[in-house]
């Protein structure tokens, strides 16, 4: 696979919003700002961008929002109670309609979660941040021109799902990593 530079990155999010850097001082959390989320947010710095996506827009906090994403997710927004399936090693660092991305501070890896199911089971999503926000950049991308992703019944278009493996596999160098990538977001048929 290929780290997708933090350069390239800012070009896929550029239509959706600002990215400028963001320090460490602005993260609000209660644990450790992981190294890699500070890393990302200091080369990349999403600020509060809504990405298109079919469905739901993925929204990508800044820095001094990103701890408030965590909850719902790693502890009860209601009570405030740590959540019992959550894991301490994951922190939500996007989300589309209730969906979490999740970091996995372990291993870096970025994992995509379905909520309603009684249960956090994420799969996996893509190697790196980078990666992840190149992607869903690169998918937002093409969600922009929406006559030519569905067909008349308003279902997504095979020549469309194959334009975005293509756009994918590129940005990543993996083709197994682009189908799952569009996998885990639905956009096959």
């Amino acid at each position: 696979m290929v780290h997708v530079p933090s350069q390239q990155v800012r070009q896929q999010l550029a239509a959706f919003g600002t990215c400028h850097p963001q320090p460490a001082a602005q993260w609000s959390g209660t644990i450790p700002l992981p190294t890699v989320v500070a890393d990302f947010y200091l080369e990349i710095g999403p600020t509060d961008l809504d990405v298109p996506m079919v469905g739901n827009d993925v929204y990508l906090p800044s820095l001094s929002e990103l701890w408030n994403l965590q909850a719902g997710y790693r502890w009860n927004a209601r009570t405030g109670h740590h959540s019992e399936n959550w894991d301490d090693g994951w922190l939500v660092v996007a989300a589309t309609g209730g969906d979490p991305f999740i970091l996995d501070i372990a291993t870096g890896t970025v994992l995509h979660a379905i909520h309603g199911t009684g249960r956090w089971t994420p799969t996996g999503f893509a190697q790196d941040l980078n990666s992840f926000a190149a992607a869903i950049g690169a998918i937002g991308s093409m969600m922009l021109d929406p006559d030519t992703i569905y067909d008349d019944d308003y279902e997504i278009r095979a020549d469309w799902q194959a334009a975005m493996l293509r756009k994918l596999t590129d940005l990543l160098g993996d083709d197994a990593a682009a189908k799952s990538a569009i996998s885990s977001l639905g956009l096959t048929s």
